[in-house]
């Protein structure tokens, strides 16, 4: 077995363990069966939130997480956080998990990234890549939790807007958008 399929099954064991710590709290758990840009969906609060899991048990002991951006070695094939669906995103980190929203962490980084280096990850068959962020960075952030397994369906960042919410208020403080509705309104 090589290095990417022993990571697929250590995966797939994280990914279920986390579907039944929302199951016990009541919420609906589909499987995904897209194109690999989400893992599961489920229905927490009243609302459907797509699921990404990331196995990190490895590096559960580092303080960071690795934000995969891309895959191969000429950074030209994105992956990770750049292509994916989901709404939130859990790195298991050994009986802890950190999450956070989707969309928040990609706003983070358009404004943080000069903060941290773009390197390859050295343990990957794939040649991919992205950015190590101490936790330590996100911790103060309310799209942003670390908690036991059992405790993700109660974590914080449900109560944060859903990426459709965040993407509809960037767009409605757009001046653009502003000027435009202003114009149309006059018509």
């Amino acid at each position: 077995m090589n290095n990417f399929q022993k990571q697929n099954k250590k995966g797939a064991s994280a990914e279920l363990k986390l579907q039944w710590s929302y199951l016990k709290a009541g919420c609906l758990v589909e499987p995904d069966n897209c194109d690999g840009r989400r893992d599961f969906n489920i229905r927490i609060n009243g609302r459907m939130e797509m699921i990404e899991v990331k196995n990190e048990d490895n590096y559960k002991d580092s303080g960071n997480l690795c934000i995969e951006l891309y895959q191969g070695k000429d950074k030209k094939r994105p992956s990770g956080l750049a292509i994916s669906e989901s709404t939130i995103f859990v790195h298991t980190l050994g009986d802890q998990v950190a999450l956070y929203r989707t969309q928040y962490m990609r706003l983070w980084l358009r404004d943080n990234k000069r903060n941290y280096p773009l390197i390859n990850f050295n343990q990957a068959d794939n040649g991919n890549g992205g950015y190590i962020i101490p936790i330590t960075d996100l911790n103060n952030l309310a799209w942003f939790d670390i908690c036991k397994f059992k405790q993700v369906p109660y974590s914080k960042i449900y109560q944060c807007p859903s990426s459709a919410e965040i993407l509809i208020s960037e767009f409605n403080s757009d001046p653009c958008i502003k000027k435009l509705t202003e114009i149309w309104g006059e018509l």
